[in-house]
């Protein structure tokens, strides 16, 4: 059904609805199992294929959805849900209730956002499922778990609905706000576009606009990092061509691959809108999708020019701006956690293949609990530009805060924020000191953004509940309160 093609779900419920006299059983019967799955309903869903397989065989695409339901039926006995104007958010009740209480601020601010560039009209609630662990992304998603994995993936829109994996299950988290705000852009691609647009461009698409919702939430434009990334990934001879990037990011050969990859597509959208403009870009996608999804009959007609000429222009541009990039090694892409390894943050935190000998000599003192003196190791081996790593800067930082010189801890934490924005520990420990400083409402500016990374740091809500209740904000307090009290019974113990 059209409408259901384009994720309509609302339309096709009224469809029926109206038809109920006139569609035989099985059309309706078909129909009303597909609207059961992409509400949620996998026990309803499950039931109604399953009757129907008793009598016809199931297309390969219906066959999908009831294999899909059935793989489904004990997530959503376990869920529960929290509901806000626009989301649905169901979660697994006793593991993931600290991402389920701030994932609709930040997914009603980008819808809002979207809405101003999308010519969508939603009228149904958008299903959000948190995935509790990567068996059961893989078992409600086509990816196979060993490709999740792999490649890192966090997210997915598919089913008219969104899959955010648990923060919960990597060392430091992820920042599982732009994936939200990632996927909700695909969502709006879909109802929009429908499935035109090429892969690679629907990626790049979703990663320009996800974070959208920090201007609708009063936060400042986080800088974007794909130059950084594409400065690590291509110097060190990876590089994923378009083409490669069919049927899917997450199907790529690791994650510094869709690392690189996801950096590529940002990298083309950024210098499209750039050299032309954004309304010219919306104007190309409307093209493409009247195109048949053709990309290169769309650049000629609407630039006049071969789409080679348009990719060679973005990659010498791209080539230009990463000569004046420093290199810095950084993850790609989240990590999870695997037993028998430090989740301790007060232990090594390395990115890089080789430490200076003032950085192994102030571990040894940081160690040993002589912060002061390891502070001044770390602060040797930073006189050497070559040693600047969110490592050094990071443990310069935290070394500083043991030693109680919080005004000069913080200058380090903000050091590793700027040569890395994606990192929980720096945002975290710089609201940490300014709290000790009593600057209540700097220190939420950084403490907000750790929690965008991980949700499930109790430490972390023990000092927002405090800044909250300095800044006379008490609805908030009770939320930081019933979030830390979760965290402690139910994931610690």
């Amino acid at each position: 059904m059209q409408y259901i093609d384009v994720w309509d779900i609302f339309s096709a419920e009224k469809f029926l609805e109206e038809n109920r006299g006139k569609l035989d059983n099985f059309s309706y019967s078909l129909m009303a199992g597909e609207l059961a799955f992409y509400r949620g309903r996998y026990r309803e869903a499950y039931s109604i294929f399953k009757d129907l397989e008793r009598f016809v065989k199931l297309s390969p695409y219906h066959t999908e959805i009831f294999e899909t339901a059935e793989n489904l039926l004990s997530y959503e006995e376990q869920s529960t849900s929290i509901e806000t104007e626009n989301f649905i958010i169901r979660y697994v009740k006793d593991k993931d209730f600290p991402l389920a209480s701030y994932i609709g601020d930040v997914l009603e601010a980008q819808f809002r956002q979207l809405k101003n560039i999308f010519p969508v009209h939603q009228k149904n609630k958008i299903l959000v499922e948190i995935m509790p662990d990567i068996q059961t992304f893989a078992l409600a998603s086509p990816l196979r778990e060993i490709e999740i994995r792999k490649t890192g993936t966090v997210g997915l829109c598919k089913y008219a609905k969104i899959m955010i994996v648990s923060p919960r299950l990597y060392s430091r988290g992820y920042h599982w706000a732009s994936t939200a705000g990632h996927e909700l852009v695909h969502y709006f691609e879909k109802r929009t576009y429908g499935d035109s647009l090429p892969l690679w461009l629907n990626e790049g698409v979703a990663k320009y606009f996800e974070n959208m919702w920090r201007k609708a939430l009063n936060l400042s434009e986080r800088e974007r990092d794909f130059l950084l990334v594409l400065k690590n990934g291509w110097g060190r001879g990876i590089f994923v061509s378009f083409d490669e990037m069919y049927p899917s990011i997450a199907k790529l050969p690791s994650g510094d691959h869709a690392g690189v990859a996801f950096a590529e597509v940002e990298s083309f959208v950024s210098y499209f809108i750039e050299k032309y403009g954004q309304a010219k870009f919306f104007d190309l996608l409307s093209a493409i999708s009247f195109n048949g999804g053709d990309i290169k009959r769309a650049v000629n007609e609407l630039l006049g020019i071969e789409f080679s000429e348009l990719e060679k222009g973005w990659r010498e541009e791209t080539n230009k701006r990463l000569s004046r990039v420093k290199k810095v090694d950084i993850p790609l892409y989240p990590q999870l956690k695997y037993s028998g390894k430090s989740e301790n943050e007060e232990e090594e935190i390395d990115y890089s293949k080789t430490l200076p000998d003032y950085y192994r000599l102030g571990n040894l003192l940081y160690k040993k609990g002589y912060f002061l003196a390891a502070s001044h190791e770390y602060k040797k081996a930073l006189t050497d530009p070559a040693n600047e790593s969110l490592a050094l800067y990071t443990k310069t930082g935290l070394a500083l805060m043991k030693a109680n010189r919080y005004s000069e801890a913080l200058v380090y934490f903000k050091k590793a924020i700027d040569l890395f924005p994606g990192f929980f520990t720096p945002y975290w420990r710089a609201g940490e000191v300014l709290a000790e400083l009593k600057r209540w409402r700097d220190a939420l500016l950084y403490l907000v953004e750790a929690n965008f990374i991980n949700p499930y740091h109790p430490g972390l809500h023990e000092v927002l509940q405090k800044c909250y209740e300095e800044s006379g904000d008490i609805e908030r307090v009770e939320r930081e309160r019933s979030v830390h009290d979760f965290i402690i019974r139910n994931i610690l113990r």
